[in-house]
């Protein structure tokens, strides 16, 4: 540590050292102890020079990081979704995520920031969603993006597209969701798009991938049950999910959060955590996403 004189203010160790970089001080027009509270500053020849503080810090970050621990600001944000998915994707070895409701891709962005560079493959249902996440997916060798929505068989179905696009469903908005929208979930016009079964289509998913270790993302606005019910024959080859539960339903027809567990429970996968994606203003959950480990994975 640093020895501190009599006003409170650090004194430095008298070396040859220090009487040269209390000259460059000086030439800078910096006192010592307005240099010990700096993070660093420059010497004339362009040398980042430190403070003892700071170098003070740096000791003590490295020393902790040693014992297996991080000093970080407070408060720290700490996004409790995308922890547990690290710790998830990291115990199942998940090398291919299958996005099913994929929007603008905003799903996709959000595993590469945490650090996911696996497989992902987005089913979108929406031409001009498709385009966005085609152009998005340019760079990502990896990003691979399909235009059809997955469902109970294949076919062609009509999605009601709303005011913000966001709500867009095969389902019926009903009042509650105009009310929690403030009328974006208002539906503007019907349109029919392709809808295939994940069955038909998972070998084309994991093509090249040796053991595969998948993980289902279901995002599709109350239709999350008939994405399973096409996925009978390969939802054995399924490591973990995530789904879209409604505490309060905003479609007509649509599951709450209790019959879409017990329903996941009966295919075979247990919650392993909650995350709420969208509350009130009295904080109260409309919609939360379910995460699911398979049971023989457990």
């Amino acid at each position: 540590m640093w020895p501190w004189n009599s006003r409170g203010a650090p004194s430095w160790p008298k070396t040859a050292v220090d009487r040269s970089l209390r000259t460059e001080l000086s030439q800078q027009g910096e006192t010592v102890s307005n240099a010990f509270l700096k993070p660093s500053i420059r010497s004339h020849w362009g040398r980042r020079l430190e403070s003892p503080l700071v170098r003070a810090r740096g000791a003590l970050r490295r020393l902790t990081r040693s014992l297996g621990f991080e000093i970080c600001r407070w408060p720290f944000h700490v996004d409790p979704l995308a922890s547990h998915l690290t710790e998830l994707f990291a115990g199942e070895s998940i090398d291919c995520v299958i996005d099913v409701g994929a929007h603008h891709g905003e799903y996709a962005q959000y595993l590469r920031h945490f650090g996911y560079r696996g497989r992902i493959v987005s089913f979108e249902p929406l031409p001009e969603n498709v385009e966005i996440l085609r152009e998005l997916a340019a760079n990502d060798s990896e990003w691979r993006i399909v235009g059809c929505a997955l469902g109970v068989e294949e076919n062609r179905l009509k999605i009601h597209r709303t005011r913000h696009d966001v709500y867009s469903s095969f389902l019926v908005p009903n009042e509650d969701a105009y009310e929690f929208s403030e009328r974006g979930s208002e539906v503007i016009d019907s349109i029919e798009v392709p809808v295939r079964t994940l069955d038909s289509c998972f070998d084309e998913c994991v093509a090249g991938l040796y053991a595969p270790r998948v993980y289902l993302k279901m995002g599709t606005q109350g239709y999350d049950g008939a994405v399973l019910s096409g996925a009978k024959k390969c939802l054995e080859r399924v490591c973990a999910m995530q789904s879209e539960v409604s505490v309060k339903q905003l479609y007509h027809d649509m599951p709450d959060f209790t019959e879409s567990i017990q329903s996941y429970r009966s295919l075979g996968f247990t919650p392993t955590g909650f995350f709420p994606n969208s509350q009130n203003r009295d904080l109260s959950i409309v919609e939360m996403d379910c995460v699911l480990l398979a049971d023989r994975h457990r």
